[in-house]
Order: structure tokens, then sequence, then C-alpha cells
């Protein structure tokens, strides 16, 4: 999925509207015709209806998807520095709320302009590709409190005990036998 495209919103709004205020400003001084009187409102509500607001609306939404493409670019730029970083890290360095900076790397994640993922359960995103396979249910025995419990685990990524959060391995994985 490529970004979304601003630029001809940005152009087709900015020339709909610059002929919508020519049009509305002429159509105006057609009241002060006695001949022209007639037609003016209904020059009036063209200029509105077909190029004054649907230039404004195009040109408001080209303004949006290209901050929505810098604010990708800027939190990308970030995360990729590093391989592990928290969202609200990432949001205090770009100057924006966390909700925003974990949409925008959302996007640029579906943009192609980010390589990895959002560990929703730690907030936090994780750079490239992480191990090979998908992420799978296994038991875990935790390192610190022992507790036995059931996790996701994705590939190459430690697991967090359900009870008390610590790090927790695989039962039956070889650093948990011996």
């Amino acid at each position: 999925m490529t970004p979304p495209h601003y630029r001809a919103r940005l152009a087709v709004g900015g020339v709909l509207t610059a002929l919508g205020i020519t049009w509305t400003i002429v159509s105006t001084a057609f009241v002060f015709q006695k001949d022209m009187r007639a037609g003016a409102p209904a020059n009036f509500a063209l200029a509105l209806g077909l190029l004054l607001l649907p230039g404004l609306v195009l040109y408001l939404t080209g303004r949006a998807r290209r901050a929505r493409i810098e604010r990708s670019e800027a939190v990308a730029s970030v995360a990729t520095a590093t391989g592990r970083v928290p969202v609200v890290r990432i949001a205090e360095t770009v100057g924006m709320p966390a909700g925003v900076a974990r949409r925008a790397l959302l996007d640029a994640v579906a943009w192609g302009r980010l390589s990895g993922r959002l560990d929703v359960a730690r907030d936090e995103f994780v750079t490239g590709a992480v191990g090979g396979g998908a992420p799978r249910e296994t038991s875990v025995v935790c390192s610190r409190c022992g507790a036995t419990s059931t996790a996701v685990v994705a590939p190459g990524e430690p697991a967090a005990c359900g009870y008390c959060g610590g790090t927790a391995v695989a039962a039956g994985s070889p650093s948990q036998r011996g």
C-alpha cells in the first residue's frame, strides 16, 4: 500500500477555491446592476456549490493527508534508529501525543516505510523482522515467581509472566530443564 496522494488534492482544491472566490465576487457585483439582479442569487449559489465548497474540501483534505504522511515519516525515522522502543518515547521525541504517534507508526508500516510491529501488550514498537514464523500460544514458566501460565510468544521474543510480569521461558525448553 502506498501513502495517500495529496498534491493533486491541494492543486485542484486551490484552483477551485480561487475560481469560486472570483465567481462569488463577480456574482455579488451583479446584484448592483439592474439588468443582472435576477440572476445574481443563482450565480452566487453555483459559485458556492460547484467551486468554493468542493475546492475548500479538497484543499483541506489534501493538507490533512500531507500532515499524516509527514507524521509517519517522522516516527519512522525515530523508530528505525532503535530496535525496541516505547511508543511514548517516540511520541516525546517527535513532539506529538502517543495516540497520534501510534497511528503514524501503523501508517508507516502499512505504507512500507518502516518494517516492524507494534507490541500492544507493552506499548512498544519492535523494528525489523522478528525471527521466523508467527506468534504462537505456549505454556511458560516464570523465572521470577515460578508460576506456569499460557502466553502468546513471538519467535525470538521473551515471554512475560501472566502473574507478575517477569521474564518467562517456554515450559520444557533447555533453559528451563537445567
